[in-house]
């Protein structure tokens, strides 16, 4: 891989710990509301802790996305994804 090719990886996984964030978000607000809607429902209610579960795995991943590159490439989603 070039120096130019690694740049471009980098700034790409700026762009996939964005997104994970964004998901472990989207996650959680989804799992918000399958506890509201589905609160007298134990297995709704046990889908929505594990979806709580896997929003927390995510945004662990891209923690450690995040901190696997270099502070100068620690960009706004915006700047890193275009």
């Amino acid at each position: 891989m070039s120096p130019v090719d690694g740049k471009a990886a980098m700034s790409g996984l700026a762009c996939v710990s964005a997104d994970l964030l964004d998901l472990a978000h989207e996650m959680e607000q989804v799992a918000s509301k399958m506890e509201y809607y589905g609160g007298f429902d134990a297995e709704i209610v046990r889908h929505a802790k594990e979806l709580e579960g896997a929003a927390e795995i995510a945004r662990g991943w891209a923690k450690g996305i995040r901190a696997s590159i270099t502070p100068r490439q620690h960009e706004t989603k915006e700047d890193a994804c275009g």
